[in-house]
């Protein structure tokens, strides 16, 4: 737990974000400290002991809404409160629970609109994903609660859902939003079957709209050329993230949240961990040559020590964190008209490589996908890299001809 002689506005400024989340204490207040996450989120807080001796944390406010002064003040306040013999973090947990409780006391669940606010309400407390019980809390808003939302729950049927999803369907032509509704009134009916506020889920017979078809989008070569080239001729983090994606096959998330300490220089490979990785498993990219060559290019050009390959432009110590308006532009560039996506750079990886000869297990492997019948990767950790730097090597070469770069064979 580091310590610092005081903390100050300008301390506080000047942390950066840690490998793993850190409190940073005050010298001179006992328990009082700033915790700082590995994405920049600081905060105050005051550590003390409670009267049954275990160590209790209260949460005073987040940096800058909270100001260090005001945090200091309130850190004293609940301190004198502690010395009083008082639990400021059980007190106020308790009066949140009793909060919640009353709540639902007061909630009668017998319209359309209670339910969907109960499960609403449940399921953004117990998931704590903010910006999910939003979304669902704005479809709601939008496209249940005027239509729907003061019938009778128990009177609610197929045909009325049928009725409110060919409405939003159909007459305002959103599908796609149509489906995410019914999923959420699916969601909300299982709640009320399982608390008991309804006797069956009408949304289980009424349909859905949106006919999604499997995308097929890979770049032929003269685009993937064109491409190349326009993002060469215009060398920013989101371009040469775009050049690293189709380099690699990794993911978006994947690569612009690539960190150098996650570069092994002896082997040439990029360990991806799991926690940034779709199956929870490190991933392994042996890095080609070329690969190489743009790291050493985004080397040299980064100023100062930078924890991210591909740095956010503003907040220097977090990942880029879209490259969809640089897609547009490089798509502009190159002439490139036909839309394509982030993900579709993996399918252009994937198609590639077994054009090029590539066989499908160590596509798969390059890809991280599973492939059925395979069952040996939980025990041969390493068992594809060499096959994979082979084969992303023959890709990159194969990037290098098209763009003019590479030798003859």
């Amino acid at each position: 737990m580091p310590k610092v002689r005081k903390i100050t506005t300008r301390f506080v400024q000047g942390l950066e974000p840690p490998a793993t989340r850190t409190d940073h204490f005050d010298g001179e207040l006992t328990g009082f400290h700033v915790r700082v996450t590995p994405k920049g989120h600081k905060s105050f807080g005051v550590l003390y002991r409670n009267g049954a001796g275990k160590m209790a944390r209260y949460t005073i406010g987040a940096y800058p809404a909270w100001p260090v002064s005001r945090a200091r003040a309130d850190a004293r306040k609940v301190l004198r409160a502690v010395e009083g013999g008082l639990d400021p973090a059980a007190d106020r947990r308790a009066e949140r629970d009793a909060r919640w409780r009353a709540t639902e006391a007061e909630m009668e669940v017998t319209t359309l609109g209670g339910l969907v606010t109960a499960f609403i309400n449940e399921w953004g407390r117990g998931n704590k994903v903010t910006k999910a019980w939003q979304d669902d809390q704005t479809l709601y808003q939008r496209y249940i609660e005027r239509r729907m939302g003061a019938v009778a729950v128990r009177t609610v049927s197929t045909a009325n859902i049928r009725q409110l999803l060919r409405h939003i369907a159909l007459q305002q032509r959103k599908p796609t939003t149509a489906d995410r509704v019914r999923k959420l009134l699916h969601r909300c009916f299982t709640f009320g079957l399982e608390q008991g506020y309804v006797q069956s889920n009408p949304v289980s017979g009424a349909p859905k709209f949106a006919r999604s078809q499997p995308r097929t989008r890979a770049l032929t070569d003269d685009e993937l050329r064109r491409i190349w080239t326009a993002c060469t001729d215009d060398p920013k983090v989101a371009t040469r993230a775009i050049q690293m994606m189709l380099l690699t096959g990794a993911r978006r998330t994947e690569v612009l949240g690539m960190q150098w300490a996650e570069i092994d220089e002896a082997s040439d490979v990029w360990t991806i961990p799991a926690s940034r990785v779709k199956n929870k498993q490190p991933h392994r990219v042996p890095l080609s040559s070329l690969a190489l060559r743009l790291l050493d290019d985004i080397r040299r050009e980064q100023r100062g020590h930078r924890r991210f390959v591909f740095p956010h432009r503003v907040k220097r110590n977090t990942g880029a964190v879209d490259v969809r308006i640089a897609i547009a532009n490089v798509s502009e560039a190159a002439g490139v008209a036909a839309h394509w996506s982030a993900h579709d750079l993996r399918r252009t990886v994937g198609s590639g490589m077994s054009r090029l000869g590539a066989p499908l297990e160590v596509v798969a492997a390059v890809l991280n996908h599973t492939v059925p019948g395979i069952t040996m990767r939980h025990y041969v950790v390493h068992s594809f890299d060499e096959p994979k730097r082979i084969w992303l090597e023959r890709w990159s070469a194969h990037i290098e001809q098209l763009t003019g770069n590479g030798s003859d064979e």
